[in-house]
């Protein structure tokens, strides 16, 4: 991902606070991780490897092909809405941001070639203040289809107004094995209410 800096980092690089590229031309501090496995101990886990091209062989100010590698359940724009990466296919379109030479920013679509499965250890969810993040130039939500955004979002605002305020993981790393089960159950409930 890249940071406010103008460098790129790792995912399992990030630290609280870090400013990434949003998809808003702009940057968003992470404020907590609902996954941050990593390490020779960190369990291996099967993502959605998506590898995209640019859409046609116009000079571009894109790089012309990339690799997304995410949970199955993780949500990513394409082709306008968003979609969890396992219902994504060869010839579905994604979101570049395109970082111009003056320092500003510009979005393209590219399509995505092929879809694979992979098996890899570890596994980083940071979650910015905006929920969204550019990954490899590809825009992405912070969210996955487990819970539905607006109560993923809704139910992770008392951290990013702490946040806001600390400019500290407002729940000190208690997160970063993954969500605890009354935030599933709570989403789920809610959902089932709104529905």
């Amino acid at each position: 991902v890249r940071v406010r800096s103008g460098s790129w980092v790792r995912m399992d690089e990030l630290q609280i606070g870090d400013e990434v590229a949003d998809g808003s031309g702009g940057f968003s501090p992470v404020h907590t991780f609902s996954h941050r496995e990593i390490g020779a101990g960190a369990p291996v886990h099967t993502f959605v490897k998506v590898t995209w091209r640019t859409l046609d062989d116009r000079p571009s100010n894109s790089v012309s092909s990339g690799e997304l590698v995410l949970t199955p359940s993780h949500l990513v724009y394409s082709d306008s809405k968003l979609r969890p990466a396992r219902e994504l296919r060869a010839g579905d379109r994604l979101k570049q941001e395109l970082l111009l030479r003056d320092g500003t920013t510009s979005h393209e679509l590219v399509q995505i070639a092929e879809v694979s499965r992979v098996r890899k250890r570890g596994l980083v969810n940071p979650h910015t203040q905006s929920g969204d993040v550019v990954v490899n130039g590809i825009l992405a939500s912070c969210y996955t289809q487990t819970v539905h955004t607006q109560v993923a979002h809704a139910l992770l605002a008392p951290l990013r107004l702490l946040f806001s305020f600390l400019r500290v993981d407002a729940l000190g790393g208690a997160l970063d094995g993954s969500l605890p089960l009354w935030i599933y159950s709570s989403a789920r409930a809610l959902r089932a209410l709104s529905a």
